[in-house]
């Protein structure tokens, strides 16, 4: 399950949520207050945010959060393809399925 935390509602923040929502994964979305560090990751502070976490690791700089959430786009896309119930005609072997 992703957790991203976050204090102030901007458009960062919006593409995280919309990017969550789209992807179709557990995740939760904590707007946490200035003084309430208490649900924060341990070893982490208000000064990290924004944070994603995947209850193992954390991401807290803008760049890494786009490329974690864009690796976990793609490889939840190639899964989606292998499980589909769709052939895909290869282009080089029009007779098979790839």
């Amino acid at each position: 399950m992703f957790t991203f935390y976050h204090q102030k509602s901007d458009t960062f923040t919006r593409w995280v949520k919309d990017k969550l929502d789209e992807m179709v994964v557990a995740h939760k979305i904590i707007d946490v207050a200035e003084y309430d560090s208490g649900s924060l990751p341990n070893s982490t502070s208000p000064n990290d945010l924004p944070l994603l976490s995947d209850e193992h690791e954390y991401w807290t700089s803008q760049e890494e959060i786009e490329d974690i959430l864009e690796d976990l786009q793609r490889d939840i896309e190639f899964s989606r393809s292998l499980t589909s119930d769709v052939c895909y005609v290869d282009p080089a072997n029009p007779n098979e399925c790839l």
